[in-house]
């Protein structure tokens, strides 16, 4: 009788979840919603997703561009101020922002994500 050979693969085989900040660059949620703009405040929002980079994202959010925005939660979160006035172009001074809905997007060295349609609200 021959002998029975037995393989164990073990560890070797598996493969490693992909870490948050490898996965494409995605917006999976944004708070709050809507977003309640105050005249002289900036607001604070929180971003969640992936493929977020630590210090160099550029995020979107209609008009306004913020660059080099930081993430935390190994890729997975950011924490930003938006302000309260957009550029109005043409030289003239920033306005504040019209109630409606605007595009939301982040990106990096790894790409852009998919715009995210976020509401602006004035306060109540």
């Amino acid at each position: 009788m021959l002998p029975l050979l037995v393989l164990s693969l073990g560890a070797a085989c598996r493969r490693a979840a992909p870490t948050p900040a490898a996965l494409p660059v995605a917006v999976l949620e944004v708070r709050p919603e809507p977003i309640v703009v105050r005249e002289g405040q900036p607001t604070d929002v929180t971003i969640r997703g992936t493929g977020f980079d630590a210090t160099a994202n550029t995020v979107t959010v209609g008009p306004v561009i913020l660059t080099a925005v930081r993430s935390t939660g190994g890729g997975t979160v950011i924490a930003l101020s938006l302000p309260d006035r957009v550029p109005s172009g043409g030289g003239a001074a920033p306005m504040l922002w019209s109630p409606g809905q605007y595009a939301l997007t982040v990106s990096n060295t790894r790409g852009s994500s998919v715009p995210v349609m976020v509401t602006i609200q004035e306060p109540r």
